[in-house]
C-alpha cells in the first residue's frame, strides 16, 4: 500500500493526544531502548502478517460477516488486538488493519495507482504537500521503490512538518493477488515550517509524533473488483500515564476514522484514474 495511507494515518491518530497536553511542545528524543522495542515488535507483527497470509490472504476472510460489509462496499478498519495503543519504553505503538473494495476495476490498476507517488499530493491533499522519487522500477517486483514525502497537518502541525524516506517493495503471488511491505528508513521533522526559519532537525528529535511506520498491504482481485488490505503500524511518543484514560481513547478514533478515509481516497484515486484512461481510449477510438 502506498505511504500516503499509512502516514496520513500514523500522523494524525499520534498528533490526537498532542491537542490533548502541551508538554510534547517540549520535543522528544527516540531512545535506544525505544528503537529496540519497536524492532523486536516489528519482527514479530511481521512474522503475523505472513502467516496470516498462509491461513486466509484476507484478513476480511477471516470473518463471513466481515467480508460481506467489505464486499457491499463499507470500509471495515479495528485495532490488531483490544488494547490499543500498545506501551513500550517511552513510546506508543500504533498498529491497526483495515480492508476497502474497489468495485469494476482490475489488479493491475490498482498497483499503478498506489505507485504514482508524484500525485501523492493530488490523492491525498492536505495531508501530503511533497513528493520526490528516488529510485522506480518500471516492474514492481523487480526492485524496492524509493522515495521522500513530505506531510504537514495544517490544523496540529502548523509550524511543524515530517519529511520521511521510505522503501516499498512488491510481490506478485499470482494473477490475482500481490502483496507489498513498506517502512520509512528516515524520519526527520521541519521545525517552524513555512516560515524564514525553517530548519529540519535530526532524525528521532523533535515532538515525537511520528518516529517510524511500517506496513504490509494485500491485494487481491476477485468478486468483480479488488479487495485492498493494510495492516500498519507506527511508533510515537509515549504520553504521561495520567493522561493515558482520557487520551488513548481519542488516539483510537481518530486512528479508526483517518485509516478509513485514508483507504477511501485510494478507492476514489483509483476509480478516477480508471475513468481517465478509460476517456483517453475513447478519445482515440474516435
Amino acid at each position: 500500500m502506498n505511504w500516503a495511507i499509512k502516514m496520513n494515518w500514523a500522523i494524525k491518530s499520534a498528533v490526537a493526544f498532542a491537542a490533548i497536553f502541551s508538554v510534547a511542545a517540549n520535543g522528544a528524543e527516540l531512545k535506544p531502548e525505544t528503537a529496540h522495542e519497536w524492532e523486536d515488535y516489528l519482527v514479530q507483527a511481521n512474522a503475523r502478517m505472513m502467516d496470516r497470509m498462509q491461513r486466509n490472504f484476507l484478513w476480511a476472510d477471516e470473518s463471513e460477516q466481515r467480508l460481506q460489509r467489505v464486499s457491499s462496499g463499507e470500509i471495515v478498519v479495528a485495532p490488531i488486538q483490544p488494547k490499543m495503543p500498545i506501551s513500550i519504553p517511552h513510546g506508543l505503538v500504533h498498529h491497526w488493519i483495515g480492508t476497502a473494495f474497489i468495485r469494476g476495476t482490475h489488479i493491475e490498476d490498482v498497483i499503478v495507482t498506489v505507485r504514482e507517488y508524484d500525485q501523492y499530493a493530488k490523492f491525498y491533499t492536505p495531508t501530503v504537500i511533497g513528493a520526490q522519487v528516488i529510485e522506480q522500477s518500471a516492474d514492481p517486483t523487480q526492485a524496492s521503490d524509493h522515495f521522500i514525502l513530505t506531510f504537514a497537518n495544517k490544523h496540529f502541525f502548523s509550524k511543524h512538518a515530517l519529511e520521511c524516506e521510505n522503501t516499498s517493495s512488491y510481490t506478485r503471488l499470482d494473477a490475482c493477488r500481490w502483496y507489498s511491505q513498506s517502512r520509512t528508513i528516515r524520519v526527520q521533522e521541519w521545525a517552524q515550517y513555512g516560515t524564514p526559519n525553517q530548519h529540519k532537525l535530526p532524525a528521532g528529535e523533535g515532538t515525537g509524533y511520528v518516529w517510524s511506520v511500517f506496513n504490509m498491504s494485500r491485494f487481491e482481485e476477485r468478486d468483480g473488483g479488488v479487495y485492498v488490505e493494510m495492516e500498519a503500524v507506527a511508533l510515537s511518543r509515549d504520553v504521561p500515564l495520567a493522561l493515558h484514560p482520557p487520551v488513548y481513547p481519542i488516539i483510537k478514533r481518530v486512528s479508526r476514522s483517518t485509516l478509513a478515509t485514508s483507504l477511501d481516497e485510494t478507492r476514489k484515486a483509483v476509480v478516477e484514474r480508471s475513468a481517465a484512461v478509460t476517456s483517453i481510449k475513447y478519445k482515440v477510438g474516435e
